[in-house]
């Protein structure tokens, strides 16, 4: 089960995308601009990671895994660049619709596929 983030070119203050979820819904994400894979106020460097539940974490819905030089990388609630320092905002309606996929295997990990 892979879920795809096919960016869009930078606007002037986020980076732009769609998620693609394994059932083929689409939905609008935002990151930061790149900044280098800086941890903090960078997106995240294209490429396939793993990612699961987050229960932890400050927002406790998905984390990503492996990103090279970078921790802690959340895919959380949010609709401006402004809430994020190198997460990945999903809009409400993504978040419930990947709880009701992803939720009920709590400790199992999942691939997503960040594309430029």
């Amino acid at each position: 089960m892979i879920t795809i983030l096919q960016r869009d070119e930078p606007k002037s203050d986020r980076t732009t995308g769609i998620l693609t979820l394994p059932d083929g819904e689409t939905h609008r994400s935002i990151e930061p601009l790149w900044n280098n894979n800086s941890a903090v106020g960078s997106c995240v460097p294209a490429g396939t990671y793993a990612f699961m539940r987050e229960t932890i974490g400050v927002y406790q819905y998905f984390k990503l895994i492996n990103v090279p030089k970078r921790s802690g990388i959340e895919l959380h609630l949010g609709t401006h660049p402004s809430q994020t320092k190198g997460d990945i905002l999903l809009p409400e309606m993504c978040l419930e619709r990947m709880k009701l996929v992803f939720y009920p295997n709590v400790d199992e990990v999942y691939s997503i596929e960040i594309r430029d």
